[in-house]
This record gives C-alpha cells, sequence and structure tokens, in this order.
C-alpha cells in the first residue's frame, strides 16, 4: 500500500512537471510569434544563409539550429527563426527534471524546473529568443548529465567510461556554439584532481578530451585561415582595457546577473552556497562539488572583468543551470517554509514581469513622448526598439521607394547600404528580404562583422550604383561625413518615424546616394 501510494505520487509530479513544462511552451510560442526579432537575432540569420566553418562573432551552432527548425529558412518567419529554441528549451527541462529526480528525487526535480522556468535568463533569452546561448544550453546540460554518471560512485565501470566518452562528445558541441563551454572541461579536470584521480589512468578521458578538440577542430581551422580573427576579437572584449576600477561596469554585471537570473532564485542558491560552504572539506568531493565548479568560477569571472571590461549579464548564465539542479536538491532534503515563500516568490515574479514586457514593448506605456528631441536621438535608450517597429518602418519605407521610382529620384536597382552589423541585421531581414533588394555594409571590420565575408561572396556594387543609406536613431551615422568619398551625391536625410501607441518613439532614416565609386569591401583606419 506504502509503495502504491508513493508510486501515484510521483506520477501526480511527473504530470505537474509535464504540464508547466506545456504551459511554457505555450507563452513562448506566443511571444516569439508576435515580438519582432532583436539586434542580435536577425544578425545570426546570416549565419544560417552563408554557412561556414565558424564566424566572426562565434561558432557555427547557432546559424544550424536557426537552419534546420526552419527548413533551411524556407519558413522565414520570427516564430521558425526562433522555434529552435522553443523546442531546446522543453527539452533541457525534461533534462533538469530526469538529473535531479537521479540525484534526490521526483520533488526535487519539480523545484528545479520550477527554476528553470522562472530564471528570465533561461526562459526568454534561451528560450524565445534564438542566440548561441540556445545552442550551448542544451549541450551544457548533456554534459553536466553525462559527467554526473561518469563520477557516480559505485556505477558499473562500463557505464562510466561510455558517459566520459559522450560527455567529451558533447562538450565539443557546446564548444561550436560558445567559446567559454570549455569551462566544463576545467571543472571535471579540478574534480578529478580532488576527488577522482582514478580517471587520471583511464584512457578514455584523454579520449574524450581529444573528441572534444576533434569536434572543434573545424573552428581552427577556419580562425587559422583567418589569422585567428575570432579569439582576437573576444580576446579584446575580455582582455585588459584601462586602469582603474569601473564601478558602473561592475554594477551592470552584478545587477544584470541578479535581474536576468531572477532576485529570488539567487537568494535561493546563496542559501545553498552557504550550506555548501559550511562543509566543503566533504561536499567538494561529491557530485555537488562538480556542479559547483561548473558554475561559481565561470559566474565570478564575469564579476572580475567586469571591473574593467564592459560585460554582458548573460554570458555567465550557464553556469546557473548546476545551481539550479543543486537547489532542488537541497529544496527537497531541507524543506523551510521560508525555501517555499522564495520558490513561490520567484513564480509571481514571472508571472508579472514577463507579461509587463511584452505590453510595454508593444504599448510603450509610461514611456515619454520623445518629439520633442532632435530627431536622431529619439529613442536612443530605449532598448525595447530592437524588438518593435521595424514591420512598420518595412511598410513605411517600401512606400518611400515606389515614390522616389515613380518620380525618377532614385532608380528601381538601389541597393540598401549602412556601416554596421546593426542595424544591418534589421534592414536585411524587414527591408532587403521583403523588397528583394541587396544589402551591402560597408564599414571597418569590428564594425560590419560577418557581413565582411558577405561582401566578398556576394562582391562589391559597382561604379556608378545608387543606394539608400538607413541609419536610426538608436545608433546613428552620417554617411556625409563616412561615405563623402564614395559617392558623388548623398541627399539630406529623411526621417520615418516609428509611432507606438500614438507616442513618437523613433526615428529610422534614410539617404539618397548616387553614383558610386571604387566601394571597398571593408574600409581601413
Amino acid at each position: 500500500m506504502q509503495r502504491k501510494k508513493q508510486v501515484g505520487k510521483e506520477n501526480r509530479i511527473r504530470n505537474i512537471v509535464y504540464l508547466i513544462i506545456a504551459f511554457g511552451a505555450l507563452v513562448r510560442l506566443f511571444l516569439a510569434a508576435f515580438l519582432e526579432l532583436g539586434n542580435d537575432e536577425v544578425y545570426y540569420i546570416t549565419y544560417a544563409r552563408y554557412p561556414d566553418l565558424s564566424h566572426f562573432d562565434h561558432p557555427p551552432m547557432v546559424g544550424w539550429f536557426i537552419s534546420f527548425f526552419s527548413g533551411n529558412l524556407s519558413l522565414c518567419s520570427e516564430l521558425f527563426i526562433r522555434f529552435s529554441s522553443i523546442v531546446i528549451f522543453s527539452l533541457n527541462a525534461l533534462l533538469i527534471f530526469r538529473i535531479v529526480r537521479k540525484l534526490a528525487d521526483e520533488r526535487a526535480g519539480l523545484i528545479s524546473v520550477i527554476l528553470y522556468h522562472t530564471s528570465f535568463y533561461a526562459f526568454i533569452i534561451t528560450g524565445v529568443f534564438i542566440l548561441p546561448d540556445t545552442p550551448v544550453s542544451v549541450f551544457w546540460i548533456l554534459s553536466l548529465w553525462f559527467f554526473i554518471q561518469a563520477f557516480e560512485a559505485g556505477s558499473p565501470l562500463k557505464k562510466q567510461n561510455s558517459s566520459m566518452f559522450f560527455a567529451g562528445v558533447v562538450v565539443g558541441l557546446a564548444m561550436l556554439s560558445k567559446y567559454h563551454a570549455v569551462s566544463l572541461w576545467f571543472a571535471a579536470i579540478v574534480f578529478i584532481l580532488i576527488s577522482r584521480r582514478e580517471w587520471l589512468k583511464r584512457p578514455v578521458f584523454y579520449l574524450s578530451g581529444i573528441t572534444s578538440i576533434l569536434i572543434f577542430l573545424p573552428v581552427l581551422y577556419w580562425n587559422y585561415q583567418n589569422e585567428f580573427i575570432s579569439f582576437a576579437f573576444h580576446g579584446a572584449r575580455v582582455g585588459h582595457e584601462q586602469t582603474g576600477i569601473r564601478w558602473d561596469y561592475v554594477q551592470r554585471e552584478f545587477l544584470g546577473q541578479l535581474g536576468y537570473n531572477n532576485p529570488f532564485n539567487i537568494a535561493i542558491y546563496a542559501i545553498l552556497l552557504f550550506a555548501f560552504f559550511r562543509q566543503l572539506h566533504k561536499n567538494i568531493r561529491s557530485v555537488s562539488g562538480f556542479l559547483v565548479l561548473t558554475a561559481i568560477p565561470l559566474i565570478i569571472v564575469f564579476l572580475l572583468l567586469s571591473f574593467t571590461k564592459k560585460t554582458l549579464p548573460h554570458w555567465s548564465g550557464p553556469g546557473y543551470y548546476a545551481l539550479m539542479m543543486m537547489a532542488g536538491v537541497f529544496y527537497a532534503k531541507h524543506s523551510r517554509k521560508f525555501l517555499k515563500v522564495l520558490v513561490i516568490a520567484a513564480c509571481i515574479a514571472s508571472f508579472l514581469v514577463i507579461p509587463a514586457g511584452f505590453i510595454y514593448i508593444h504599448t510603450g506605456i509610461l514611456h515619454p513622448d520623445q518629439s520633442q528631441k532632435p530627431d536622431y536621438s529619439v529613442g536612443r535608450k530605449d532598448v525595447t526598439l530592437d524588438l518593435y517597429g521595424w514591420k512598420q518602418v518595412s511598410e513605411k519605407f517600401a512606400a518611400l521607394r515606389k515614390k522616389d521610382i515613380e518620380e525618377g529620384k532614385m532608380p528601381a536597382d538601389a541597393i540598401l547600404m549602412t556601416n554596421k552589423w546593426f542595424p544591418a541585421g534589421h534592414i536585411d531581414y524587414y527591408i532587403a528580404r521583403p523588397l528583394g533588394l541587396k544589402l551591402f555594409v560597408m564599414g571597418k571590420l569590428e564594425n560590419i562583422h560577418k557581413y565582411y565575408w558577405i561582401n566578398q561572396i556576394d562582391g562589391v556594387p559597382p561604379d556608378g550604383s545608387s543606394a539608400y543609406y538607413i541609419s536610426t536613431s538608436r545608433a546613428f551615422s552620417d554617411p556625409g561625413y563616412e561615405y563623402k568619398d564614395y559617392f558623388s551625391e548623398i541627399s539630406q536625410r529623411e526621417a520615418i518615424p516609428i509611432i507606438r501607441s500614438g507616442k513618437h518613439a523613433g526615428n529610422v532614416f534614410v539617404y539618397r546616394m548616387k553614383n558610386a565609386k571604387a566601394l571597398p569591401c571593408v574600409m581601413k583606419d
């Protein structure tokens, strides 16, 4: 009878988990379909359109995900561009439940799944938006699963060895998604040196590491062909920038990590880590020790970097997956009223913040009207405009272009131009693609990124070409200065206003440029 009750309880918990995952998928499907693509998302579409062994900014995996889940871009809508994020998040939730259930029980797995769903980083950045964080998330979590099985005491040797090998495979795939996935090997090696030194005598351990390197080899080869430009780019981002502490950077990184991962979840993780470090000598030798090594070093490294460099809070995001799992186990073993309150508060925060964010993006409610500001700075600090207004601009530009052609102001074969990867991605997706126009991005390499290679594939526009130069009030640039030597005529700008809820939210500027001469593939310093 007792066993029957236990099985019934476990089944009820599993059903709750499935309901949470299904409900979360429906919410994310809605958000993915009704939010315009962000700066990074439209840029990563170029990885799918122009596949390569690697790219200037990141390894190739995000492009492969976009291509596969959109039918090689045959289904080129916001929903299908992001569809891999919807699927992968749900798969990750099931993996987390399975891992934590193995470490503790179904109840612990349920708590971890809730924490995963209430993380804004996981639910929105990896679960709605399509960024390199989406593919790295599934391979990161799979890596934890295989390493845990390899390090599990008392497990059959054959299972340990096969798990270690597959850990190397998925870490390699994670490295094809984002470079800092190599930190998983750092965590595994340190843990082995501390607690599992027998692995140093097993050939499969070295085979696993070599497998990761072999999988990552195409990225190394691409960088070799391109003077290791990607590593140089990221090295400049995280290398030394200046003397003196930048407290504004530190504040942004700290508050960003706090907000992205849900402050109430962070409170649970802090309690968990306090308990862990109270008995460090014991816990560090358990599987929990390995999980902490995949989390804390990554989180701390980016916090330390922020003292002198501009960092982005989502860079440390994968480090929190292990903490979600550990928190589920901790909660199941040390169920306290205040922990329950924190979990409920995290859920309430998600239910309030996500709908509020969606409404704000579409309405700009409480945001002041910008019409009294200079046209080039309207909405400059409004980050929500990265996700709103480009469909509106597309329609208005199409009407402007049609009128220009009818009045003889511009030829029908005039191309589109801009000078940076943003807003190039938006122009590419929302204007050039629907109108069947060519986009040429001309600027310095550090500004145009992937478009340098695209320019080599598509070719430089011939002399005599006419072009519309497009800029925005979010990142204003005037071709009259930068392009003055390349066009014989550059008109004054014409503003296309972005209107949101009847208020002037931002501007997109159009310049007419005629008679191009000797346009370069990339501009030198």
